[in-house]
């Protein structure tokens, strides 16, 4: 199996909304979902205001490809000017099994 889980942890900045955020993101997920290789994402918080964007990627090159165009397509978008960019942590890693229920 090559698929691929990017995990990107963050917070945002003080005085921004979740109903803000999520609406910002429509746009990141939008691009994403154009990307080659792209599977699935989703974006969540836990209850002590940690964001996880989650992405599935077909390869490590698809992922990192994205990674790469990210900054250069997005970097001044509504959604990255939310974000503090100091608390912001990314790790790829190689999906070892999945399963899929009855969605």
């Amino acid at each position: 199996m090559s698929e691929v889980i990017e995990l990107v942890t963050f917070r945002t900045k003080p005085g921004v909304s979740e109903a803000d955020f999520v609406a910002a993101s429509q746009v990141i997920s939008d691009w994403a979902g154009r990307q080659p290789g792209f599977h699935y994402r989703s974006l969540s918080r836990d209850g002590q205001g940690l964001w996880r964007d989650i992405v599935y990627w077909s390869s490590q090159a698809d992922a990192q490809r994205a990674a790469e165009a990210f900054m250069r397509d997005n970097g001044q978008s509504a959604f990255m000017q939310m974000v503090d960019a100091d608390s912001v942590v990314m790790n790829h890693s190689q999906v070892q099994q999945a399963v899929l229920g009855g969605c």
